[in-house]
């Protein structure tokens, strides 16, 4: 086995305090979703990427709920469509992303 590529991702929240705790990866194209919690301002909140099967960033999403400080993504899920679930700690049960996402649904 031989790794085929690294990448360090560092979150414009705050690197040093940036973990992810799931991944998933799309059978059609094979990009990589992770999502886990960055903290900023005294505050964690779920934050969640995607990356191409090269490992370049396509995008970022950071939800942000100042009600309750602690939130921390903890498992994501893909749909045949591509719709991103991610589901967590936090005052919302679940988040859904679609692949290219213009903004969080719900």
């Amino acid at each position: 086995m031989h790794e085929e590529w690294a990448v360090q991702y560092a979150s414009g929240h705050n690197p040093a305090s940036t973990g992810f705790a799931a991944i998933a990866v799309d059978p059609r194209d094979g990009s990589i979703y992770m999502t886990g919690a960055t903290s900023a301002d005294l505050y964690t909140y779920y934050e969640t990427i995607k990356l191409s099967p090269r490992g370049d960033t396509l995008w970022t999403s950071v939800v942000q709920d100042r009600e309750y400080s602690f939130d921390v993504a903890m498992a994501i899920a893909l749909d045949s469509t591509g719709n991103v679930f991610v589901t967590g700690r936090m005052d919302y049960p679940c988040s859904r992303w679609q692949s290219n996402p213009a903004g969080l649904l719900n």
